[in-house]
């Protein structure tokens, strides 16, 4: 199956391509022409149905909130298992592992 070129990546947050990429496979498999938005803020994926076939419109929903909370167990950076933590003298909420908040804590310190 082709995934829909419309779609956008997710640059900012390379660690969930992989769960993206899934959930733009799995709402084609229900609605080849359905669109979403997506943006990254406050630690999770943030994701909005847009237009979908009424049919199956409820499993589309559900598959976005599905993705919104496993985003929230995923490193945005790495892709390995994350927790939201707030970082920062901006206190900034990020969903990130260990090694990398580490090193998100860091560049935030230099920043300042």
């Amino acid at each position: 199956m082709t995934e829909p070129t419309i779609w956008t990546r997710i640059a900012a947050a390379p660690g969930w391509q992989p769960l993206y990429r899934q959930l733009r496979r799995d709402i084609a498999s229900l609605d080849p022409h359905a669109q979403f938005t997506s943006r990254i803020g406050t630690g999770m994926l943030h994701l909005h149905v847009g237009r979908a076939e009424e049919a199956v419109e409820q499993q589309i929903r559900d598959l976005c909130f599905d993705a919104e909370g496993a985003s929230m167990r995923v490193c945005q950076i790495c892709g390995g298992f994350g927790q939201v933590r707030v970082l920062g003298e901006e206190k900034r909420l990020v969903t990130v592992c260990g090694r990398h908040a580490a090193a998100v804590e860091a560049i935030e310190r230099e920043r300042w």
